[in-house]
């Protein structure tokens, strides 16, 4: 039996939607359903296999996905860090901003521009970018941890 893959949650409270990390992508399919871009209710039945083939073949670093719990149903956003090694500053913001406008959309929310502040969604942004972060944190120490258990001779 496959193992279950570790997988973040984080709640933004004054959003009905959650936030899920990972750098896991094989077995997300027995926690999630997969949903469309265009239509949050929708299941996109191709998007957990697209997803399996860009972590070995592709060239992202993160993905940002809309999907449902299978367990909870709840709805949200997944975010999938494909190539930890790859990471580097920025890749947090970019992938924050495209949760931020999933989250935005979901829920009827609207951005303001510039000259009238834009705070909720600037927030929710940064909010989003430190989760995001909270989680590569933790993957690369799982990474850093492996690399050294293989690097030492018996």
């Amino acid at each position: 039996m496959r193992k279950m893959p570790k997988v973040d949650e984080y709640d933004p409270v004054v959003y009905p939607r959650k936030l899920w990390v990972t750098d896991e992508v094989e077995g997300l399919d027995r926690i999630f359903k997969f949903m469309r871009a265009n239509n949050f209710n929708l299941e996109n039945q191709d998007s957990y296999h697209n997803l399996l083939d860009e972590k070995d073949h592709g060239t992202g670093v993160l993905v940002t996905c809309p999907v449902v719990n299978k367990i909870s149903g709840d709805y949200g956003i997944l975010i999938i860090i494909l190539n930890l090694p790859l990471v580097v500053a920025g890749d947090s913001a970019h992938e924050a901003v495209h949760a931020a406008d999933y989250i935005f959309q979901a829920t009827g929310s609207y951005a303001q521009d510039f000259t009238e502040s834009n705070e909720p969604y600037a927030y929710l942004v940064g909010w989003i970018a430190g989760c995001i972060d909270k989680t590569l944190i933790k993957a690369k120490k799982r990474y850093d941890d492996r690399r050294e258990s293989d690097d030492v001779e018996d």
